[in-house]
C-alpha cells in the first residue's frame, strides 16, 4: 500500500509521454539536398536532376518540402502544362522568400518550376508524387487524375443511391485524455479514502494530490498550446456548390461575393457539397478566367470534398461540368497568413474583378489582446503552483510546531 503513490506517479509520467508522442512531427525533405533549389550543374535534366531526387524519396500527405534558394530565385507551383512548357504565367502560387516550407496536404502529383528566367529550361523543375498517408485524418479524398480533354463528368441519367453513414472516431489523443481523467479521479479517491480512515496519513497525502493536480494542469496547458481546430466553411451555404440561380457571377448569390464576405486563414477548410454529376477543379488564374478545365491542377468529383487551404495566396476553383463555369460556378478565394506561420508567399497577380479586391494604399495596425484558453490554463497553473508553495510552507511550519511541542512535553516529563 505504501508503494501506491509511486505507482500512480509512474503511471502519470507514462501517460504524459504518450500524450507527447501522440502526434509525431511530419517528415521534412530538403529539396536537392545540400545544394538546394538551384540550376543543376550540368544545366540539363539528364543528370543530378530534381526529378531523380524526387524519385529516390517517398512522399506522403503531411510531409514538408524544404526549398532553399537565393534571393534572385523563386519557387512556382504550376499545373502539368505549365511544368512541361516552363510557363510561369500559369502559376498557382509563387514563393520568393529564399526559404520556403511547402506542406503536401493531399495525394496526387505536384509540379514545381523556378521563376527565374531560363532556370526552368535549364532543368530547375520537379514533379513530386504524393501518396496518401496510412493514418491521415479523413479530410480531402485523393484527387483523381485530370483528364486530357476538358469536361468528363459522370454519365447523366444514372441512378444513384444516397446513403449517410455516421462514424464515431476515437483518436489516440482522446483515449489518452480519458485515461488521464480517470487516473486523476482515482488518485483523488484513494487520497480521500486514506484521509477518512487515517487522518494523519491523509494530511501527509496532500502533496501527492497537489502534484497530481499539477500534472493534469500541465497536460491541459500542453493541449491548449496546440493549434486550434481549423474553421470549416461550407461553400455556397445551404445550396452548396451549384450554378447560381441567375446564372451570372454578378448576382447576390455568386460564389465570389460569398468568399468576399468571409476571412480565410491558412489551415481553414473549404467544404464543397455538390451532385455526383458535378466536380471541383483547382485551376491557375488563366484557367479561372477562361473556364479552361484542361488547366486543372487537381480534380475532385465524389460529391463531397474538404479542401484544406495550406498556404497564403489566391486559390481559384471552377466547376468541371460543361457550361457550369461560364454560368457563374467559379470562385476565387484569398487566404491570409495564419498567426505564427511561415512567411507569406507573394500572390500571383490577377486581373481586376477576378479575385476579391485588394486592400487600399492606407494601412493601420490593430493590436488585439485575446485571452486564449492556453492563457487561462497557464494562469491557473501559476496559481496552483503558488498554492502548492503555501501548502508546503504551512505543512513544514506545522511539523516544526509539532516537534517543538513534543520537545517541550518531553522536557516536562523529564523534569517531573
Amino acid at each position: 500500500m505504501a508503494s501506491l503513490p509511486l505507482a500512480l506517479v509512474a503511471a502519470s509520467c507514462v501517460l504524459l509521454l504518450a500524450t507527447s508522442a501522440a502526434a509525431p512531427p511530419p517528415a521534412v525533405h530538403v529539396v536537392g539536398g545540400e545544394k538546394g533549389w538551384m540550376v543543376p550543374p550540368s544545366g540539363t535534366e539528364a543528370s543530378s536532376s530534381f526529378n531523380q531526387w524526387a524519385e529516390s524519396h517517398r512522399f506522403v500527405v503531411g510531409d514538408v518540402l524544404g526549398f532553399k534558394y537565393s534571393k534572385n530565385d523563386s519557387v512556382l507551383l504550376v499545373p502539368g502544362d505549365g511544368y512541361e512548357q516552363c510557363a510561369m504565367a500559369g502559376a498557382v502560387i509563387r514563393f520568393d522568400g529564399g526559404h520556403t516550407n511547402f506542406t503536401l496536404d493531399r495525394p496526387g502529383i505536384l509540379h514545381f518550376i523556378s521563376g527565374a528566367p531560363g532556370h526552368c529550361q535549364a532543368g530547375q523543375r520537379m514533379a513530386v508524387r504524393v501518396a496518401a498517408a496510412l493514418s491521415s485524418p479523413a479530410t480531402a479524398p485523393a484527387p483523381t487524375a485530370v483528364p486530357a480533354t476538358p469536361g468528363n463528368p459522370p454519365a447523366a441519367g444514372s441512378t444513384t443511391t444516397s446513403q449517410t453513414i455516421v462514424v464515431l472516431k476515437l483518436t489516440t489523443s482522446a483515449i489518452v485524455w480519458v485515461a488521464i481523467v480517470c487516473l486523476f479521479l482515482f488518485i483523488l479517491t484513494c487520497i480521500f479514502s486514506e484521509r477518512e480512515l487515517h487522518p494523519p496519513r491523509g494530511m501527509a497525502s496532500l502533496p501527492l494530490a497537489l502534484v497530481a493536480a499539477s500534472c493534469v494542469l500541465l497536460l491541459l496547458a500542453t493541449s491548449a498550446a496546440a493549434p486550434p481546430s481549423p474553421a470549416v466553411h461550407v461553400v455556397g451555404g445551404e445550396k452548396g456548390w451549384t450554378v447560381p440561380p441567375s446564372g451570372t457571377e454578378t448576382s447576390p448569390s455568386s460564389f465570389n461575393q460569398w468568399a468576399e464576405s468571409r476571412r480565410f486563414r491558412v489551415g481553414d477548410v473549404l467544404d464543397f457539397k455538390y451532385s455526383t454529376n458535378d466536380s471541383v477543379l483547382l485551376v491557375p488564374r488563366n484557367g479561372y478566367e477562361q473556364c479552361a478545365t484542361a488547366t486543372a491542377v487537381s480534380r475532385f468529383d465524389d460529391g463531397h470534398t474538404n479542401f484544406t487551404l495550406d498556404q497564403p495566396g489566391v486559390f481559384f476553383f471552377i466547376s468541371g461540368a460543361p457550361g457550369h463555369c461560364e454560368a457563374g460556378q467559379r470562385m476565387a478565394v484569398r487566404v491570409a497568413t495564419a498567426p505564427a506561420a511561415a512567411p507569406a508567399p507573394s500572390a500571383v497577380p490577377a486581373t481586376p474583378g477576378t479575385p476579391p479586391a485588394a486592400a487600399g494604399s492606407s494601412s493601420q495596425t490593430i493590436v488585439v489582446l485575446k485571452l486564449t484558453t492556453s492563457a487561462v490554463v497557464w494562469i491557473a497553473t501559476v496559481c496552483l503552483f503558488l498554492f502548492i508553495l503555501i501548502c508546503v510552507l504551512f505543512y513544514c511550519n506545522h511539523q516544526q510546531v509539532k516537534m517543538a511541542r513534543d520537545f517541550i512535553r518531553c522536557r516536562g516529563q523529564i523534569g517531573q
